[in-house]
């Protein structure tokens, strides 16, 4: 004979299970992403629809949509349609939002993302043919040391390369800063344009 899930023991975990599924929503509605200190705000909480055409559907934090509104006003105002830019090293959304090209084959430098070789290719790339635009995101030492401790086993990543070269390039003037946009306390990103 079988009692059936009303039995107190099938009860016990049916409502401990769901408790728990509670628990994590909540958890995630509250905190939705949480990326090395970037954080979104609760989703029920805080947020508006997104601004721009291709995010239509989408609802962001009034900061969200005033960065993705100035960084894609910015590229479509300082580059030409057909023109290449790069995006160092993970937002692609940028391409899309101000219709440019990418510099070369990689669309994400991202560290578990873009193997050595390929990172070395748009350095090469980087120096040869330069886009007329770079969105660069600086990022913390502790963000490098530790994706290369978990990536790489403490060995430096090529994508500190593709960053070195970039800074040569402002320190001879072959690029200028214009402006400057923060994300977060501890991000910002750089807007560098080709003279």
């Amino acid at each position: 004979h079988h009692g059936g899930v009303f039995r107190i023991g099938g009860l016990v975990v049916a409502v401990l299970a769901c408790l728990q599924i509670s628990i994590y929503a909540e958890a995630k509605f509250h905190v939705p992403y949480d990326w090395w200190g970037v954080r979104e705000p609760d989703i029920r909480v805080h947020h508006e629809p997104a601004h721009q055409p291709l995010l239509r559907g989408l609802w962001v934090t009034t900061e969200r949509n005033a960065v993705y509104d100035r960084i894609t006003e910015i590229i479509r105002r300082e580059t030409r349609p057909g023109e290449s830019i790069m995006i160092f090293p993970q937002t692609p959304i940028f391409y899309l939002l101000a219709d440019r090209p990418p510099m070369g084959r990689a669309v994400v430098y991202w560290f578990d993302f873009l193997p050595d070789n390929l990172a070395q290719e748009e350095k090469r790339r980087l120096e040869g043919k330069p886009p007329a635009l770079i969105l660069l995101m600086d990022l913390p030492e502790i963000v490098w040391t530790e994706h290369e401790k978990a990536f790489r086993g403490g060995r430096p990543s090529a994508q500190r390369g593709i960053v070195e070269q970039i800074q040569r390039m402002e320190e001879q003037g072959s690029y200028r800063q214009i402006a400057t946009i923060p994300l977060e306390a501890r991000y910002q990103f750089r807007i560098l344009k080709h003279k």
